[in-house]
């Protein structure tokens, strides 16, 4: 119940699978895979259907359940926003490692990320500016804790 809860969708867990949309579809899936607690998840593309919104709260979820649980999750996306909800990262192009290590250190490679067609995470891209500026001092992932910051 908790989960249907918090990925909102305890309205729909008694329709049909076929009439349920894509992102619905995908928050079942996902729900489904997650109420029975496994060691290991490997998500492939699973938020591809999901609104930001959606998206972020499945993703602190996701965060949550690591801590408390102790699970290893696996994330495989080709959006780059993804990233930012991760611990290490991998970036993988025509089947080669190109990048491996913790997020805040894979980032630094910024002429790496240019050269292969990618921008840095949204967030990533602001905290450089602004660190640039001195309006802050470390690279900050979450929106929320940006507006409080540059609030005060």
């Amino acid at each position: 119940d908790n989960i249907a809860e918090i990925l909102d969708i305890t309205d729909i867990l008694d329709k049909a699978p076929n009439g349920l949309s894509a992102g619905e579809k995908q928050k079942v899936a996902l729900a489904s895979a997650l109420v029975i607690e496994p060691k290991i998840l490997i998500l492939d593309e699973a938020f591809v259907m999901l609104d930001p919104i959606t998206k972020e709260k499945v993703f602190k979820l996701i965060q949550d359940i690591k801590k408390h649980k102790n699970i290893t999750i696996i994330n495989i996306t080709h959006d780059i926003e993804d990233s930012i909800y991760t611990d290490d990262l991998i970036i993988i192009d025509d089947g080669k490692l190109i990048l491996k290590g913790p997020k805040e250190l894979v980032y630094q490679e910024e002429e790496t990320f240019k050269n292969l067609g990618l921008d840095l995470p949204f967030m990533v891209s602001l905290s450089n500016k602004l660190k640039y500026y001195n309006l802050i001092d470390k690279i900050i992932y979450d929106m929320e804790e940006m507006v409080d910051i540059l609030w005060m």
